[in-house]
């Protein structure tokens, strides 16, 4: 555990080989510190020269990964305190998420929409046993500003993630409605391809439109299927739109 902020502070901390980015590997090397506790939640880190002799690294170095891990919202700096660890909030998280799925060659799509199907039926689930009367207005309304203004792709896309949103507010589980927005953002670019066909656009508003029944009447099964039977439609023409695009 780091406790100390002093000149003398005991060395946990791994000197590390040249051959790999120096910033990236001290950042590696205490993010898995504090996922795995030994770096715990308000404990101060050691002055940036200790830290720089026991990575045996330059203290610039130790500079750009303090101020990444910062970022992160992993290390908070606070003058006359020093550089204490974080909590890792649900927000880093899900920015983590988002960055990882966005990297490494691409989404594999089909898995994409899996996940977010298995989520967002589990969130209409709990939208309809947990709703109070201001979630079901919230929800209610985004579906009626969508009827009216039968939204062109972008704002359509848009729509939709809101809907998603006020979903999951009404279930009040934030970790599950996170984690459905950070697919949702993943999922953005082929959500637009799909729904540049309008036939698609109308069908997924009248799927989503028949939602609003079962959760009037807090009717969790009927919610679990309505769900199910629109995020299914909707993910064939996902696929679909992909396997048509053009290989650039």
């Amino acid at each position: 555990m780091i406790e100390s902020d002093s000149a003398g502070a005991a060395d946990v901390f791994q000197a590390l080989a040249r051959e790999s980015t120096l910033t990236s590997r001290v950042v590696e090397q205490m993010e898995a510190m504090i996922s795995d506790g030994r770096l715990r939640e308000g404990s101060r880190l050691p002055a940036e020269r200790d830290l720089a002799r026991q990575f045996s690294v330059s203290r610039t170095v130790i500079r750009e990964a303090v101020a990444a891990l910062v970022a992160k919202e992993l290390l908070l700096v606070e003058a006359g305190s020093g550089t204490t660890i974080r909590k890792p909030s649900l927000g880093a998280v899900s920015r983590s998420l988002s960055l990882h799925l966005a990297s490494g060659g691409g989404l594999d799509l089909r898995k994409a929409a899996e996940a977010r199907r298995l989520l967002l039926i589990d969130l209409a689930v709990l939208a309809a046993e947990r709703h109070t009367d201001d979630d079901l207005e919230r929800v209610t309304g985004i579906l009626k500003e969508a009827e009216e203004e039968r939204p062109i792709p972008a704002s359509f896309v848009r729509w939709v993630t809101a809907f998603h949103g006020s979903l999951g507010k009404a279930s009040g589980n934030e970790v599950l409605a996170a984690l459905t927005a950070v697919l949702d953002e993943a999922m953005a670019a082929e959500t637009l391809r799909a729904c540049e066909d309008p036939v698609v656009t109308e069908r997924l508003l009248r799927n989503l439109q028949s939602l609003l029944k079962p959760l009037r009447k807090r009717d969790a099964k009927g919610a679990r299927q309505s769900m199910r039977d629109c995020l299914v439609e909707f993910e064939e023409a996902l696929v679909l739109t992909a396997i048509r695009r053009p290989a650039r």
